[in-house]
């Protein structure tokens, strides 16, 4: 089972919370995240202390696609998974490194 961290309500407190209640209650076997929270990439600061408690945990995190923000403007018209969702997982991991 993979468990949902949730990063886009802008409470880091919640995120370690439940990264610890998935990990020691529901023995989860790693995390999900998208590849953005509201045009917010990985790579941001403010998710360092997530992925300070992920890291010490040793866990396995599943990165899924999304449409970026201003989708609308880039798509040309296209379904997300087309040509956005390879760019936005793309986007997010330089984002990171």
């Amino acid at each position: 089972m993979l468990a949902n961290i949730p990063l886009g309500d802008q409470d880091p407190e919640a995120s370690l919370r439940e990264i610890d209640r998935a990990a020691d209650e529901l023995n989860a076997d790693g995390f999900v995240l998208v590849t953005n929270y509201g045009g917010k990439y990985l790579g941001d600061p403010s998710f360092e202390p997530v992925f300070a408690a992920l890291n010490q945990r040793q866990a396995g995190v599943f990165i899924h696609p999304v449409n970026p923000a201003g989708f609308d403007l880039v798509s040309c018209g296209r379904p997300g998974p087309l040509i956005e969702f390879p760019m936005d997982t793309a986007r997010t991991v330089v984002d990171v490194i």
